[in-house]
């Protein structure tokens, strides 16, 4: 289960996706996204109204970020992003992008990601590659808050292309298609992933297709003060070689902003992910992590379906800092008859932020969050 707070963490600055993303499965940016950072996928809409061009000079067009933090899925970690950002259409639509990073970290998790974001007047085409070697955990579906996972190490090879059309300036739809490859190169003796008949426990390459629509209202892609934004996916998967499985996935992201007055904004986010068929549990939907029950580790909350429910208080401090309060609640669950209150998680914290480039709407976030225990992290963009 990839951490989304590290793929987040320079994938973020390198992916508009506000998403992307899990949790995006394992092995899927969400994002953000994510849409987006995994750390994640935040994922970016495709629909953003045009921003009206200004003045700026060379330097408004790059963010070059060290990058030195800790989650609970990482420990310390540091690496490089770096983003260009450009105009292709002289003011018509959001500003396209390019990024890439490396990021490294003291549990010899290495992850390299190169993202291209291109958004022209009536078309937004969205891609990355991401190539990662990933020592985690993994947790069986209804694990206890206080099981801490069984270690296991895996490497991937991630291709995704999301491509957009316009229907109008609120609305978009099109395709995404994505390409996985994953293996499993350490595992533990006589563990789950040893011993029971899980998915994905042997190398496989798996393909995933299918349309997506979304509709957005936001002033800002990155960091909206108000406007809505909705996004529905399907996924039809399919292994190619290795184990035999197919499934399909379908994916519900709304999200709200509410201008409060005086830089004060309340940001509320539903999530909705349900799984019909097998699927390797890489890919199975999870929460956890940086952007998606922030306090949980990444794939706590692993199954065929989650429900995710966040909202965030943001406002100014002084200067380019401000800070947010957020609260959020989730549960994972295999089938619809097994929905309870007593399957709800819950993770609730606060942080500050930081303004590193006001043109491209980066800024860095430091949350501090309590969920199965106390959990640190320091990410790039906002967590949806």
């Amino acid at each position: 289960m990839r951490a989304q707070g590290l793929a987040m963490m320079a994938c973020c600055a390198l992916a508009w996706t506000a998403h992307a993303a899990a949790a995006e499965p394992r092995g899927v940016s969400d994002s953000p996204a994510a849409p987006a950072v995994g750390p994640a996928s935040p994922e970016a809409s495709p629909s953003a109204p045009p921003t009206p061009p200004t003045t700026t000079s060379v330097w408004d067009d790059w963010s070059v970020i060290p990058i030195l933090f800790y989650t609970p899925e990482t420990s310390v970690g540091f690496g490089a992003a770096v983003v260009f950002s450009f105009d292709p259409t002289d003011g018509k639509a959001p500003l396209s992008t390019i990024g890439g990073g490396v990021i490294l970290t003291a549990e010899e998790q290495l992850i390299f990601r190169i993202e291209p974001d291109i958004r022209l007047d009536s078309l937004i085409l969205h891609s990355f590659v991401r190539a990662q070697r990933y020592p985690t955990r993994f947790f069986a579906a209804g694990a206890h808050p206080g099981d801490p996972g069984e270690p296991f190490d895996e490497a991937s090879l991630l291709a995704s292309v999301d491509a957009r059309f316009r229907i109008d300036e609120r609305v978009a739809a099109g395709v995404r298609c994505d390409l996985l490859w994953d293996e499993l190169l350490e595992r533990k003796p006589g563990g789950v992933l040893d011993s029971a008949p899980v998915i994905g426990k042997t190398p496989y390459v798996a393909s995933g297709c299918g349309p997506v629509i979304a509709y957005d209202t936001r002033n800002d892609v990155r960091l909206p003060s108000r406007g809505i934004y909705a996004e529905a996916r399907l996924l039809g998967w399919t292994g190619i070689t290795g184990e035999s499985f197919s499934a399909l996935q379908s994916d519900l992201d709304l999200r709200g902003f509410v201008d409060l007055g005086a830089g004060h904004v309340l940001a509320s986010q539903f999530r909705f992910r349900a799984t019909a068929g097998e699927l390797p549990f890489q890919l199975l939907p999870r929460l956890g992590g940086s952007n998606y029950l922030r306090g949980w580790f990444e794939g706590h909350l692993l199954s065929n379906n989650v429900l995710l429910a966040q909202l965030e208080w943001r406002f100014p401090v002084v200067w380019k800092i401000g800070a947010a309060v957020f609260v959020s609640a989730g549960e994972a669950f295999r089938r619809f008859d097994q929905l309870s209150f007593d399957g709800v998680r819950v993770g609730a914290g606060g942080g500050l932020r930081l303004l590193v480039n006001k043109r491209q709407s980066v800024n860095v976030r430091i949350d501090l969050a309590y969920g199965s225990d106390f959990s640190a992290y320091v990410d790039v963009l906002e967590a949806f």
